[in-house]
This record gives structure tokens, C-alpha cells and sequence, in this order.
């Protein structure tokens, strides 16, 4: 990410888009708003979040903003951690050797 600018900034550009093409795929958000959300000027709201999640197809800004920033889901909400899909694979096949031990300690 690059200093002086937030997650919905970089979210925005990894899915190269302008502050103003982006504010054209969203009914709420104009480009000067955004402008101030990615430059933490404004306090974000959840309506925000579900606009821009949808036009970045970034469903993870979603939990972000509830595990960093919501009252209630800093409390609640434990942040997602991104993972390829070979680690998990990796961390599911080692868990399954570790049951599948315990079920024959069980057995025996």
C-alpha cells in the first residue's frame, strides 16, 4: 500500500480503476467523497463498504472494515487472513494426518 493512502485506495487500484470510473459503478459514493474516504477524511459507512466491495469485487473489504473499524465487530469479528489455495490445501491435508493419527490412538 502506498503511504498516505488506505486499504479502499490500493482495493480500487489493484482493480485499475480511476476514483472516477470507480464512482460510476456506484450509486452512492461520487468521486469527491471517495476521494475523501481514501484520504481518511470522512468516516466510511457500511453502505459505503458494500459499494465499494461490490465494484472492486473485493468481498474481504467487508470483513476489514468490520474487524478495524466497526465498534461492535472490533469486539466480534475476527479479521479473515488471505491464504493461496496450495496453503490451504497444505494446512487441510496436515490436519486430516493429525485426526486421522488421534482416530487410531483412539482405536487402539
Amino acid at each position: 500500500m502506498e503511504q498516505n493512502k488506505n486499504i479502499y485506495a490500493d482495493a480500487r487500484k489493484k482493480a485499475g480503476m480511476t476514483q472516477a470510473k470507480a464512482s460510476a459503478l456506484m450509486d452512492t459514493i461520487s468521486e469527491d467523497r471517495l476521494a475523501r474516504i481514501e484520504k481518511d477524511k470522512v468516516n466510511v459507512t457500511p453502505e459505503d463498504i458494500l459499494e465499494m466491495a461490490a465494484a472492486y469485487k473485493r468481498p474481504d473489504l467487508c470483513n476489514y472494515y468490520c474487524a478495524h473499524e466497526c465498534a461492535i465487530g472490533k469486539q466480534e469479528v475476527p479479521a479473515l487472513k488471505i491464504s493461496q489455495l496450495s496453503d490451504i490445501v497444505l494446512n487441510m491435508l496436515a490436519s486430516l494426518n493429525a485426526m486421522d493419527e488421534k482416530k487410531n490412538r483412539l482405536i487402539e
